[in-house]
């Protein structure tokens, strides 16, 4: 069983970095592409996210299932296909969420690390927002408030 560790790394600036909402039409298949998911198993829902190599965003999913495990190859499974994607496109998956210490190795032989939730959090708010350092509110089925700077992310309450 492989382990590898990660972190999050900012590779885009805020005004680089495009997030959209909106439901996309799926991919022209044309060849293959290297994507990272990006995989967060909360306690109720998946969200799933890919990223081409450039940090732009391939499509967003959420998927919701009593069990998290269950959950998360449901939402790969459902990813991969909605975007015409195969394994050989995906570089590496990257997870977080209460649902990643139910995952032991690497998910379908792809390279597979986890960050922590707080850490992710923290870092995605700050390349979102475009701010060096702010206090971060996390809010799903747990809430918590964090400090993210350069020199790290801070749990605060």
């Amino acid at each position: 069983m492989t382990r590898h560790l990660c972190s999050p790394i900012i590779t885009k600036t805020a005004a680089d970095f495009r997030v959209s909402l909106t439901c996309r039409p799926p991919l022209e298949r044309k060849q293959a592409m290297e994507v990272i998911l990006g995989i967060d198993i909360g306690g109720s829902t998946t969200k799933i996210v890919g990223l081409r190599t450039d940090g732009s965003v391939v499509s967003m999913l959420r998927v919701r299932a009593e069990d998290q495990v269950t959950s998360l190859y449901g939402a790969l499974g459902n990813y991969l296909t909605s975007n015409r994607l195969s394994l050989r496109d995906v570089r590496r998956v990257v997870l977080t969420g209460v649902g990643a210490s139910y995952v032991e190795g690497d998910i379908y032989g792809l390279p597979t690390c986890k960050v922590g939730e707080f850490s992710a959090s923290g870092t995605g708010a700050l390349a979102l927002s475009g701010q060096s350092s702010a206090v971060v509110v996390s809010m799903g089925t747990g809430n918590a408030f964090l400090w993210a700077s350069p020199d790290g992310i801070r749990h605060l309450c």
